[in-house]
């Protein structure tokens, strides 16, 4: 009878566990399968049943697993062979899951189905083909993954920031590899591309800060970049890149690497057709155009004698070269030609460079001095600056540490960007035969206090006064008629803008920072008689300039009498009213403005027991 009892017991308890392990899940039924769509355990250890309620489970549903906020924490996860798909975030965010042993028919790794998980190891079903967006981005412990042969599709993020990874093989399978999907993996050292890739993203590996060498398959036709960032960008510890056959100049050229990565060395597989390196430094395959020396190159370089052109920025942020010489055979130094060269002192343009574009010195902030050869046909240059050849045009100034500077007459054009990036200049004095100023001419000039426009000057360009934090007073002498974009953008102490023409055209950017949500404390000044203003300027407020008294040290009594300063623009008249009552008005001197200023003194004033004084216009 006991031996009954027992067997009765054993029965319930079999019968009992599947009902258990059923209460663990939600889930609905279609067409004779179930899709599972969340999970209700008390977390641990989790085994997904392969049949509930006699059909097959073959689908996890989207968050099936996913965890509310003080959830159950899921540490591993038994899958059967029965699921076959997984939808996409099922177990995102699983923070404590370690391990999963996923079933062998799954085909697709949906979007973020492991993203932010605890995994550290992973095994591929054989028949996967397909790594969604983000299907294990912040797996932060997640170590080398074995990415099996059959994959085809890499989506974007698909392992970005998954720290501990150390080591990447994508395998010859893969023909699509997504953006950032490898990014941020700083740890790994090895990779291996494969050679199904024809096209790598622009940020598919950057902040992969310890990988020192890339090999690019001979598949690869295009590493593509944007303005900011490129496939390797911050890859700091990178010290070789090997170009594979398929690539060619445009593929690679315009790849961009930031200034402390160690880049030195950029190699060309023979059996390119159209490139070839030399020295570390990448040229067309005849090697006549030079197109990019790698960022880490330091010390001196001297440029081939077989070289005759330069690609634009070829010499990108090559913060440690110290010295460059420009062969005999180039005539273009390209825009860019030395951006970012900030160990760069001092630079001979050769005899055979005819034509110097815009920017061609653009961050060169260490730059000294500037030599032209006597030779050359264009340009010139005096005391370390560059000019053209007849020295009516100011093409450079280096930032040679000069705090004050008075340009000579005889100059007519200032150069776009000529004077970027000289953070020590303050004042600078401008001659009167100045009828044209480029645009970012005093681009980044910090120090720079105030600065007065000749009345030759038309128009105030593009970024014309960029980030020139410290400048507070401009005067404009003349009908300048335009004013652009951002000419006085992030000019926070701005105060005063003297307008002694009509008012002119201004582009709404004029004053605005480049937040886009504030302007410049400036208050825009025009003199009567002038036409077309109203009571704002590109949303900066105007007011009529009339002459004034200055309260300074000239204000009061002196050997000649009492006087003081009047304060207006340069060419007009004043003339001095006094009153012994406010009442009684007569005219005692007409001062002429010469210089900004006049001085007006009152020998009389010994005369009156009281004298009161006004300024009007003759």
């Amino acid at each position: 009878m006991k031996i009954v009892k027992l067997l009765l017991f054993l029965m319930l308890v079999l019968l009992a566990l599947p009902a258990a392990v059923q209460a663990q899940f939600t889930f609905t039924t279609n067409n004779g399968a179930i899709t599972i769509t969340g999970y209700t355990g008390t977390g641990g250890a989790v085994v997904i049943p392969s049949v509930i309620n006699g059909y097959p489970v073959n689908s996890l549903g989207i968050f099936a697993f996913s965890p509310a906020p003080r959830g159950p924490i899921i540490t591993s996860v038994v899958m059967p062979d029965s699921v076959t798909n997984i939808g996409r975030n099922a177990f995102y965010a699983c923070g404590g899951l370690t391990n999963i042993v996923i079933s062998t028919n799954v085909t697709l790794l949906d979007n973020e189905v492991f993203g932010f998980t605890g995994l550290t190891s992973f095994t591929f079903p054989n028949g996967v083909t397909n790594i969604g967006f983000g299907a294990f981005d912040n797996c932060l412990n997640l170590t080398n993954v074995v990415i099996p042969s059959g994959v085809q599709y890499i989506g974007d993020y698909a392992f970005n920031d998954s720290y501990s990874m150390t080591s990447v093989t994508i395998p010859d399978s893969v023909t699509n590899l997504g953006d950032w999907s490898f990014s941020g993996c700083i740890n790994i050292t090895n990779l291996t591309i494969g050679n199904g890739i024809t096209s790598i993203a622009p940020d598919a590996f950057t902040w992969c800060v310890n990988l020192t060498t890339v090999s690019i398959p001979d598949s690869v036709t295009n590493i593509e970049t944007t303005y900011y960032d490129s496939a390797f960008s911050d890859c700091f510890a990178l010290t070789n890149i090997t170009y594979g056959a398929g690539l060619t100049a445009n593929a690679v050229g315009n790849l961009r690497f930031q200034e402390d990565t160690n880049l030195c060395t950029l190699t060309v597989s023979t059996n390119n057709p159209t490139l070839s390196s030399l020295n570390g430094v990448l040229f067309d395959k005849g090697q006549g155009t030079l197109i990019q020396c790698p960022i880490g190159k330091a010390g001196s370089y001297m440029i081939p004698d077989s070289v005759t052109n330069v690609w634009q920025q070829a010499f990108w942020n090559c913060s440690a070269l110290t010295d460059l010489a420009i062969n005999n055979s180039i005539t273009t130094a390209g825009s860019g030609f030395f951006n970012g060269c900030t160990g760069l002192t001092n630079i001979t343009i050769v005899d055979s460079v005819t034509d110097i574009l815009p920017f061609t010195f653009y961050q060169c902030v260490n730059l000294n001095t500037i030599t032209v050869d006597p030779n050359n046909p264009f340009y010139s240059s005096s005391d370390g600056i560059m000019f053209d050849k007849y020295m009516t045009t100011i093409i450079h100034y280096p930032n040679n540490g000069a705090e004050s500077l008075i340009i000579s007459n005889g100059i007519t054009s200032i150069a776009p960007g000529a004077f970027a990036y000289c953070t020590s200049l303050s004042n600078i004095a401008l001659p009167k035969s100045l009828i044209n100023l480029g645009y970012y001419a005093f681009f980044d000039c910090p120090g720079l206090t105030s600065i007065t426009i000749p009345d030759g000057v038309t128009s105030i360009e593009d970024y014309l006064f960029y980030n020139c934090t410290s400048l507070t007073n401009v005067t404009i002498l003349g009908d300048v008629t335009n004013i652009g974009p951002f000419a006085f953008v992030d000019c926070y102490l701005l105060s005063r803008v003297v307008f002694e023409g009509d008012a002119p055209s201004a582009d709404a950017s004029a004053f605005l920072d480049m937040s886009g949500f504030s302007y410049s404390p400036a208050t825009v000044y025009y003199l009567p008689g002038t036409t077309g203003w109203s009571n704002s300027l590109a949303s900066v407020p105007t007011v009529l300039w009339l002459p004034a008294i200055q309260a300074d040290t000239s204000l009061g009594i002196s050997t000649n009498g009492f006087g003081f300063n009047i304060n207006w623009a340069s060419g007009q008249t004043v003339v001095v009213e006094a009153s012994p009552d406010l009442i009684n008005w007569q005219p005692v001197q007409t001062n002429a403005i010469m210089t900004g200023s006049s001085y007006f003194s009152d020998p009389q004033w010994t005369n009156y027991p009281g004298r009161f004084y006004r300024l009007r216009s003759p």
